[in-house]
């Protein structure tokens, strides 16, 4: 045998029907046959306490199926104190709500100068470039400046 018992052959031994290769192994071993019986003493205590609550009167089964559904009872009752703050806690979020609500529709913008409104003014107009185009300018003014550099370098370059 290669080592100790691994539990399916333990638990052939303790069914009674184990190959005769795991007899001997219990046989030889201290440590598998503690273990067998070991498990053997759990499974018979087992099996006495199994008789022993089957031999139970009705009055006992019935009397701890009452505790039981009163225990079940108990845990199914909100505390009554949810019910008094519930609705206390859904006005106070209201009010948070108008409150915040309030807070920033009252928010006004900074009035601007109108010294420095009309200079904005003034520089939109004698730009020759449209706001909306500005972006476009750069662009070509970029392709400008490197068709003009490309063409420099060939005329030094040649």
């Amino acid at each position: 045998m290669r080592g100790h018992l691994n539990d399916t052959e333990m638990t052939e031994a303790l069914q009674g029907s184990p190959p005769v290769d795991v007899l001997s192994h219990i046989a030889g071993c201290p440590s598998c046959r503690a273990e067998c019986e070991r498990l053997q003493a759990t499974l018979t205590g087992v099996a006495e306490q199994a008789r022993e609550w089957a031999n139970r009167s009705d009055a006992t089964w019935d009397r701890q199926a009452r505790q039981i559904m009163a225990r079940a009872r108990e845990r199914q009752r909100p505390p009554r104190w949810r019910w008094v703050w519930a609705p206390a806690l859904v006005g106070m979020a209201a009010l948070a709500g108008v409150w915040f609500h309030n807070q920033r529709t009252q928010v006004v913008p900074p009035l601007e100068n109108d010294e420095a409104l009309l200079a904005a003014v003034e520089r939109s107009i004698q730009t020759d470039v449209p706001a909306a185009l500005r972006p476009l300018a750069l662009l070509v003014g970029e392709v400008k400046d490197g068709e003009a550099k490309g063409s420099l370098d060939m005329e030094q370059g040649g």
